[in-house]
């Protein structure tokens, strides 16, 4: 029997992409793993669900350090003394980042470089940390995790990391993303957020990255068509997201454009359902976990070309350039103007979204934790 600690941090609320993989992750290994000892710390508040906090575990939390200090302080001081108390075999840190003073072998999750690749696209302390000390972290860890293809080549590339070091642990899709047959349900969840009868959907955190821009351009575009659709934008504001609402300005449409700002999680998958079409225009994901969601609700999806995007897609989606305005305005009208490839979009979407499986990650992670416990 093992004693694994992971730093739950990124459950958090309101929960990003991150924590959706974490909880789900630690869900799926409560199933199946009936032997080992699991420590949560975190450094904020965060909220245990009883998918993830089984009777027969151990869980322990520490004391939280104040939310806006250098995370350095986490990292090397009040994380590595908490595992120290305990009987822990190794660290699972999901954050990019780890402890370098730690005496426990480190498993550690790098889901993107994006801070490296598009500097310009983050804060300046989201790049020192990525320059300085994700580089130092992943020296410091035993086996790195990553979660797609072409996030692995770019950590051995441009962190010069060994191939055998890295491993790719796959998201899965939550069972509660599906088609949903209930209208009474759909037109609650529309009541709710003030829904149009047609619209677009992004679903994103609002930053550089995301690409918001190029979808209002191109939206702007179809209205010009005369689409009678909104774009709703669903997502929390991030950094660096003032030329969004510039952009928004510029065209004239800011009635055409919900924000409905972070959505309860539970309202997600009605969000799906209910989109004529789900739009991800990013320059890079190390994944797209909202990719898998809107395919697996039977969503048409419209999504870049770039990094992990065909990776998950596969050839159930419409793919673009996402320098290219009137590729995505094209791509966009062919799925609202053609039922016959919505139809065909739909059904490849449910059955490649059902090749991600949440309980094969959790096997596969879980067999890592083991090694490195030894």
């Amino acid at each position: 029997m093992a004693g694994i600690a992971v730093d739950v941090s990124p459950l958090a609320p309101p929960k990003t992409g991150i924590g959706y993989y974490v909880h789900n992750l630690l869900a799926h290994i409560r199933d199946i793993d009936r032997e080992d000892e699991f420590y949560l710390f975190s450094r904020r508040r965060f909220r245990l669900d009883d998918r993830v906090a089984p009777a027969d575990k151990t869980f322990v939390r520490c004391c939280r350090i104040p939310r806006y200090p250098s995370p350095l302080l986490w990292y090397n001081l009040m994380l590595p003394l908490q595992v120290s108390r305990h009987r822990i075999d190794m660290l699972y840190s999901p954050t990019h980042y780890t402890s370098l003073v730690t005496d426990v072998p480190v498993v550690l999750t790098v889901y993107d470089l994006t801070p490296l690749l598009f500097p310009e696209a983050h804060r300046w302390d989201t790049r020192l940390m990525h320059k300085t000390y994700l580089r130092l972290s992943v020296k410091k860890a035993k086996v790195i995790t990553t979660i797609s293809e072409s996030s692995k080549r770019d950590i051995i590339e441009l962190l010069h990391v060994p191939e055998e070091k890295v491993r790719i642990v796959y998201p899965g899709v939550e069972r509660r993303f599906a088609p949903i047959p209930d209208e009474d349900r759909l037109r609650r969840v529309a009541e709710k957020y003030g829904l149009p009868e047609k619209f677009i959907l992004f679903v994103g955190t609002l930053e550089p990255r995301k690409n918001l821009v190029t979808l209002i351009k191109a939206f702007a575009g179809l209205k010009k068509r005369g689409i009678p659709h909104r774009l709703v934008v669903v997502g929390k504001e991030g950094w660096l997201y003032d030329p969004v609402f510039q952009a928004l300005r510029d065209v004239g449409l800011r009635e055409e454009v919900l924000f409905t700002g972070y959505v309860d999680e539970a309202d997600l998958p009605a969000l799906y359902n209910l989109a004529c079409v789900f739009v991800m225009p990013s320059l890079y994901e190390g994944f797209g976990l909202s990719l898998l969601e809107a395919m697996a609700c039977g969503c048409c999806v419209v999504a870049s070309d770039c990094s992990s995007v065909p990776e998950a897609v596969g050839d159930a989606a419409l793919l673009f350039n996402p320098h290219s305005v009137q590729e995505l305005e094209g791509r966009i009208l062919r799925i609202l103007e053609d039922g016959g490839l919505r139809k065909e979009l739909r059904e490849k979407a449910v059955v490649r979204a059902g090749r991600f499986n949440w309980r094969r990650s959790a096997e596969e992670m879980l067999g890592i934790f083991r090694e490195v416990a030894g």
